[in-house]
């Protein structure tokens, strides 16, 4: 019982210095608080602060939010933004990728692919470009691509 009684002596100090340093620090042309303690608090006294704007934390652009809107997994966000920005240094357009993202979505629902198998959004986009598989090849015609429904094709 001793040393808990002391202990607790120990932290009110360490509290009411910690307070007093406050105190000290701040400027003097500060209002101070109202003392709310004796009851006399001054209605107008904060009218004339004029109070934060609160900005939208996350606010993303509009080609981002439609290929967020279109993936099929939602995880990571912040993540996912730096990828795609990446990505569109690269060179890729936002209709390419939100493209892949729609083509990517179909895919997985057609194949009823379980959400812990689809990939995290900021690893289809990663710089390895794996959406890419998702997307009309550049440069082949159509019907010189490989049909995954029927890999035979180009032999009839």
């Amino acid at each position: 019982m001793k040393i808990r009684s002391y202990d607790n002596e120990r932290k009110a100090k360490g509290r009411s210095e910690k307070q007093a340093a406050e105190v000290s620090d701040k400027p003097h042309d500060e209002p101070q608080a109202p003392n709310v303690q004796s009851g006399a608090v001054d209605e107008g006294a904060n009218d004339s602060v004029p109070k934060p704007v609160k900005k939208a934390k996350n606010a993303y652009p509009g080609g981002f939010e439609d290929f967020w809107g279109a993936y099929p997994r939602k995880t990571g966000k912040g993540e996912a933004y730096k990828q795609y920005n990446a990505r569109l240094k690269d060179g890729w357009s936002p209709q390419e990728l939100l493209q892949a993202a729609r083509n990517y979505a179909q895919e997985t629902a057609r194949r009823h692919t379980e959400p812990q198998y689809i990939k995290h959004t900021k690893t289809f986009l990663s710089a390895d470009t794996p959406f890419t598989d998702f997307l009309p090849q550049r440069g082949v015609p159509e019907q010189q691509r490989f049909d995954e429904e029927d890999p035979f094709a180009d032999w009839r």
